[in-house]
C-alpha cells in the first residue's frame, strides 16, 4: 500500500512538473549544497619533512560510507602512506570518511615538485553506478609565501527522491567541473 501511494504522489508531482526524472539539462538537475568534502586551509611542504601530514588534508564524508570519492588532481598529486612507504598518485579512489593528502610533487617523479601558482582537485562522488555529487577544490599557492592555500569552491549533491536516482551523464558531470574551474 505505502509502495502504491509513493507512486502515485510521483505520478501527480510529474504531472504537476514539480520533479522531473532524466535529462540533463541544468534546469532538469535538482543540486544541493553539501558538506561532502572539507579541505584542511593551509598547507606547507615544510609539514611533510617535519612529519606533520604528507600533504593538505582533504576529508570526505563519514556519513558517506556507501559512497565512493574518485579524486584527480589537476596538478601535484595524492600522498598515500603504507608501511612507512609514500606514493604518489594523480587519481584515487576512497570511500566517505576516509582522509587523503595533496601534495605538490609530480606523480611521476615525486623528487619533482609543482610550481605553479592556481590548480584544482576535481571530486566526483558515485553510489554504485550513479553519480551523486561532485566537489572542485582550489589550491593556490600565493607568490608572497610557501603556503598552499586549499578552498572548496563546489560541493555539490544530486539528491535522489524516493530512492530514485537522478540521471546525470560524465559529460554533463564534467562541464560543471570545468564551469566550477573558469569561475574560481
Amino acid at each position: 500500500m505505502k509502495r502504491i501511494l509513493s507512486w502515485i504522489v510521483l505520478a501527480a508531482l510529474l504531472a504537476a512538473g514539480a520533479v522531473s526524472i532524466g535529462g540533463c539539462a541544468s534546469g532538469d538537475v535538482r543540486e544541493v549544497e553539501s558538506g561532502d568534502v572539507t579541505v584542511q586551509s593551509d598547507w606547507t611542504p615544510i609539514a611533510a619533512l617535519m612529519d606533520a601530514f604528507p600533504g593538505m588534508p582533504i576529508r570526505t564524508n563519514p556519513d558517506k560510507t556507501e559512497c565512493s570519492f574518485a579524486l584527480h588532481a589537476c596538478e601535484g598529486s595524492f600522498a598515500v602512506v603504507t608501511d612507512g612507504v609514500t606514493e604518489y598518485h594523480k587519481d584515487i579512489s576512497v570511500k566517505g570518511g576516509e582522509l587523503v593528502y595533496w601534495s605538490n610533487a609530480v606523480s611521476d617523479d615525486p623528487a619533482q615538485s609543482w610550481t605553479g601558482s592556481d590548480t584544482f582537485v576535481e571530486v566526483r562522488i558515485t553510489e554504485g553506478e550513479h553519480y551523486v555529487g561532485y566537489a572542485v577544490i582550489r589550491i593556490a599557492l600565493p607568490s608572497t609565501q610557501n603556503t598552499y592555500i586549499g578552498k572548496v569552491i563546489r560541493c555539490i549533491e544530486f539528491p535522489s527522491w524516493l530512492g530514485i536516482y537522478q540521471e546525470i551523464t560524465e559529460e554533463w558531470l564534467d562541464q560543471r567541473i570545468e564551469d566550477a574551474k573558469a569561475n574560481a
